[in-house]
């Protein structure tokens, strides 16, 4: 296959995981009577369609810039995973998701604002453990995708010959690692394209 054909089929790959991943966000929102959890659904929902609209980019969908704004792409998501895995850690030990989300905003973890978040009518809580799973299972699910958009760009882009990635799971969540083979000559040009994925996302 020419590299002009390897660079179409990860194109055509690229675009297709990737409405892929805008569905599996998409299909977030569920419905329920609280306030708290409405909330937050609507922040996390909002927050994954905007790094994959990043994804899109405007038309140029060269295999090295694919690489880079997927490992960004693949940043912001893992550090969202983070946040949503706590949350559901601190519900699990007894504190109420309305108390734990208002001290996360406080400190910078979730842009949900505290005046949203209000107890039911009756004072109970609802199945927080339930719908925190399925927020979870969804960023899950997004950051898998994304890690595949990244082998595939990988494997299509020439400049990146010698570079094995691998996606694993670490803390419950996908994941991804690169191996690079010793007698790479370009590993300069490797590392500015892969140092993406040391940055630190922004929430």
């Amino acid at each position: 296959m020419s590299e002009l054909q390897d660079m179409a089929e990860a194109i055509n790959n690229h675009l297709a995981l990737l409405e892929e991943a805008k569905e599996a966000a998409g299909v977030m929102t569920m419905k329920t009577s609280c306030s708290t959890q409405d909330a937050l659904q609507k922040e996390q929902q909002t927050y994954l369609l905007s790094v994959l609209k990043d994804l899109t980019g405007d038309g140029d969908l060269m295999p090295s810039q694919m690489i880079q704004r997927s490992l960004a792409a693949f940043n912001q998501v893992e550090a969202k995973a983070f946040v949503v895995q706590n949350v559901l850690e601190s519900v699990k030990g007894g504190k109420s998701l309305t108390d734990t989300l208002k001290h996360y905003h406080a400190i910078g973890f979730t842009a949900v604002n505290p005046a949203q978040l209000k107890p039911t009518a009756d004072g109970t809580q609802p199945k927080n453990g339930v719908f925190l799973m399925r927020i979870w299972e969804s960023i899950k699910k997004v950051a898998g995708i994304i890690a595949k958009i990244i082998v595939n760009a990988i494997k299509a882009a020439p400049e990146m010959v010698g570079v094995k990635p691998s996606i694993g799971i670490a803390m419950g969540c996908p994941s991804i690692s690169f191996e690079i083979e010793p007698e790479s000559k370009n590993f300069k040009e490797i590392w500015e394209i892969l140092r993406m994925r040391f940055e630190v996302a922004e929430l």
